[in-house]
């Protein structure tokens, strides 16, 4: 068989015989072989290889001889790269690109590939014994300038005896620690490199580039949300930089071919440049681990990788000392792994179709690490203003808790959830924020938020209103809203200062209804009550005997507490809101008799002039009754029954038998406090129990309600008092609330079925 002919183009400029002139004087192997070969070559073969975005890779197969070929095993390969932009513009759907698009791209080519070259120059021989884990440097050349691509190449060393993982599968969790150590071991070191060799290492922004032109518009969306590549987070938190690789995925690191945990080799550094070194560990976690594994040990690996930092920094002697807070640490991850993980989309994107079956559900799972957070999500289509961005905007700086999430974490997820307790009055929507796993608890955080806002809604579906009785509706509404705004910012601030064992949710923003004709711009916006404090007892159930103590105590402390408010803010809060429960708002009346259970339809139908007549005589709301009976005005909560308070679990999870918060003060006003009293007995208490118990529990709320004046410290002259006329006159009240509260209670128990 004649010599193979040297003088055959490799690429472009570069021959075969440009090659062999190099590794003649390079590699003692190659120039062993090829001198006892009379200087020749028996078979060569070039193979273009598919790694790799930014270059043309191929694969040099030298055969000395015969039986080299017959074996298939020649006897020296190389590897031999070129920097290229054809396999990002054969991404792209615009074919022949203008050169304007191009530039960018041929730009951000150039930096990529020179960096390389002058990485293999410089920086091995400054690992000592780390340089194994560096292909060997034949030659390299820099490309002169972004219209020469072509003519900057580099030929390095071609790993034998190694295997790589396979994408489809990913990395396994002793060669992500593996990894994780190896890279730890090359920062560590880079630690001492000099400020100047350091300064040599530019890389282009990749958020420019034409990579992501032609992607769909909600992933354009998301991608503004992410945070842009960072590259001077270090000198941001004030800490020294290390050599990041800048593409550490897992077809860039070799494993030892008799031991798949142990690398071998980590190769194309061409988006070498200084970092704080997670970003490299981020690529490696988010583009090689399969969704289920890296969800369990994320944390931990972040955890291990600045131990092994640390330690490998000790052993040679960089000075000063590293250290990096927990504090430091979460800043860098929230800085840096938004555009990981869109990164991670980006590449596994284009590899979605080389694998099928489960190894493809594993790349597509990889690609999408977190949800894509649409903010400009609306909430209620009342008000096109409510959006998620609009509730960020207004819980910023309101809520501690909140504020670290949002400082150290990438919120990863939120959700939107019209709850069924919704009132009459109002649409009730649970806020859920999800940021992605702390650092390095390994916990996700969730932050949890109410959004109120006043709504005809369910009365307008339920009932059908006339437009003046609509009007009105809304008229009330608009009044009780305004209630509620003005309690908590007035009252509630002098609550959690002189009442703090009264628990009411913490208000984080409000605005009032512009209109009457239009209440639903008006909302409220608070803590979620969760956990051990929101303990309920379902409306069927009942309450028991000390489920209604409990209540009693909270809500006496309470009217006790509100004698001790400016006389004029106390009367201020008159209930303005046009409240007749049997004509225009409620039709009770209508619906008493509409019952399908025979045994309650045949007692009204039977009573049914009865039933009317007392109906009308006490269906209307009073207002102001301290006026009609002569007692002193205390703040009344005005719609007291369980629905509107919880009470504190127990560890087991049931419900205790102790109040522990109360909600929806809408219906506030300046009365006797009996309303609230009576609300909560006819509402929620079986009557065998009421009628056995009311007039304890009427002695024990007016006594706990004068214990309270005296521990509050309010004065002899807030202590309420019960002679018989007034007793009389409060036994009137209570028969005259008791019946509208009567035909309430079946009002709600209908609607909640």
């Amino acid at each position: 068989m004649s010599a193979i002919d040297l003088s055959q183009k490799i690429i472009a400029d570069y021959s075969l015989q440009f090659v062999v002139d190099i590794l003649k004087n390079s590699d003692s192997s190659f120039q062993k072989q090829f001198s006892e070969n009379d200087n020749k070559l028996y078979q060569f073969e070039s193979i273009t290889l598919q790694g790799g975005l930014l270059s043309t890779i191929f694969r040099l197969d030298f055969y000395f001889s015969r039986k080299e070929v017959d074996a298939k095993k020649p006897g020296f390969r190389a590897v031999f790269k070129v920097a290229t932009t054809s396999k990002i513009e054969a991404l792209s759907e615009e074919k022949n690109m203008p050169s304007e698009a191009l530039f960018p791209l041929r730009e951000f080519v150039f930096g990529c590939h020179n960096s390389e070259v002058i990485f293999y120059q410089n920086i091995p021989p400054l690992m000592n014994s780390q340089a194994k884990y560096f292909p060997r440097l034949y030659s390299g050349k820099l490309a002169p300038d972004i219209d020469s691509l072509d003519k900057g190449y580099l030929l390095i060393e071609f790993l034998e005896h190694t295997q790589q993982v396979d994408m489809g599968e990913g990395l396994n969790k002793a060669q992500v620690e593996s990894a994780i150590k190896t890279i730890a071991q090359l920062h560590a070191i880079s630690l001492s490199f000099a400020d100047e060799l350091m300064a040599q290492f530019t890389f282009a922004n990749l958020e420019n580039s034409r990579t992501r032109k032609n992607h769909k518009q909600e992933f354009l969306d998301f991608m503004q949300n992410c945070c842009p590549m960072k590259r001077d987070v270090h000198t941001k938190l004030g800490i020294k930089p290390v050599l990041c690789h800048g593409d550490l995925w897992a077809n860039n690191i070799f494993f030892e071919a008799n031991d798949s945990s142990s690398v071998k080799s980590v190769i194309d550094w061409q988006c070498v440049h200084p970092n704080t070194g997670l970003n490299d560990i981020l690529r490696l976690i988010y583009t090689g681990v399969n969704t289920d594994l890296r969800r369990s040990n994320q944390a931990n690996w972040i955890q291990l990788y600045f131990e092994n930092l640390k330690t490998e920094a000790k052993k040679h002697n960089v000075q000063p000392e590293i250290s990096y807070s927990k504090k430091v640490i979460k800043q860098m991850y929230k800085e840096q792994s938004g555009f990981e993980m869109l990164f991670a989309m980006l590449l596994l994107s284009a590899l979605t179709d080389e694998f099928d079956g489960e190894r493809k559900e594993n790349v597509m799972q990889r690609m999408i690490p977190f949800k894509m957070v649409d903010l400009n999500q609306i909430i209620d289509s009342s008000c096109d203003e409510f959006t998620l961005n609009f509730i960020i905007s207004k819980l910023d700086g309101k809520d501690s808790y909140w504020d670290i999430c949002r400082s150290r974490l990438n919120l990863i997820g939120a959700e939107v959830k019209l709850l069924e307790s919704s009132g009459f009055m109002s649409d009730i929507y649970l806020i859920t924020f999800t940021f992605d796993k702390d650092i390095p608890e390994n916990q996700e955080s969730i932050f949890t938020a109410i959004f109120k806002i006043p709504s005809t809604r369910k009365l307008e579906t339920e009932i059908s209103y006339t437009e003046e009785n609509l009007l009105i509706c809304k008229k009330c509404l608009f009044e009780i809203h305004k209630a509620e705004v003005r309690f908590y910012t007035e009252v509630l601030p002098v609550v959690q200062t002189k009442l703090t064992d009264f628990v009411i949710p913490q208000m984080y923003d409000c605005r009032l209804s512009k209109s009457v004709s239009d209440p639903s711009e008006g909302f409220i916006l608070m803590q979620e009550l969760k956990g051990n404090v929101a303990g309920s007892v379902p409306l069927h159930t009942g309450l028991s005997e000390k489920h209604v103590e409990s209540a009693i105590n909270a809500i006496a402390r309470f009217h006790a507490f509100s004698l001790g408010l400016p006389d004029d803010l106390l009367v201020s809060f008159v209930f303005e809101g046009d409240v007749d429960i049997i004509d225009r708002q409620l039709h009770v009346s209508e619906r008493l008799m509409a019952i399908p259970e025979k045994e309650y339809a045949d007692y009204f139908k039977d009573n049914e002039k009865l039933v009317l007549n007392a109906i009308q005589k006490h269906g209307k709301f009073g207002v102001e009754q301290h006026k009609l009976f002569g007692t002193k005005p205390m703040l009344s909560h005005g719609d007291f029954w369980q629905s509107n308070f919880f009470f504190q679990k127990n560890e087991d999870g049931s419900v205790s038998q102790k109040i522990s918060a109360v909600i929806d003060w809408q219906i506030t006003y300046a009365g006797t406090g009996i309303n609230d009293l009576v609300r909560l007995v006819f509402v929620g208490v079986d009557p065998e129990l009421r009628r056995q118990k009311f007039d304890d529990w009427l002695g024990l709320y007016l006594s706990s309600l004068n214990k309270a004046i005296q521990e509050l410290n309010l004065g002899a002259s807030k202590k309420i008092e019960c002679p018989t006329m007034m007793w009389l006159k409060s036994k009137k009240y209570l028969s005259i609330t008791a019946i509208m509260n009567y035909y309430l209670s079946f009002f709600v128990c209908q609607h909640f079925g």
